[in-house]
């Protein structure tokens, strides 16, 4: 994800590392999971993510504090398990992966729940 923090920098050098072990022997697809195939507003995390970095005082610590309440978070993941799942299932059956690497601790479940 291009959310800042370096996910997708980290995922590139993880594909570069396997390059250079396996040269050419590898097909490594780097997909963000959430705006290619999540839904509104799951699909919209970069573009808040970098609003909220925009401005750290108000908008991303209002997100911190929201986040870290605990019955906030399991209507959040609740609505992304309804609203997402369908999508996560299709990319897993579009890349149809032998292996899945998560680099953004949000993406962690998502191999473990997709059909």
């Amino acid at each position: 994800s291009d959310t800042g923090g370096g996910h997708r920098a980290s995922a590139e050098a993880l594909e570069a590392a396997m390059e250079r072990e396996a040269p050419g022997r590898l097909d490594v697809a780097i997909v963000d999971v959430w705006t290619q195939y999540g839904a509104f507003p799951f699909n919209k995390f970069v573009p808040s993510y970098r609003l909220a970095a925009k401005y750290p005082n108000v908008l991303w610590r209002s997100c911190y504090f929201a986040t870290s309440f605990p019955p906030l978070m399991a209507a959040l993941n609740l609505q992304h398990r309804l609203t997402c799942s369908r999508g996560f299932a299709q990319c897993m059956r579009e890349h149809d992966p032998h292996l899945v690497v998560s680099m953004h601790p949000l993406t962690q479940h998502v191999p473990l729940e997709s059909p």
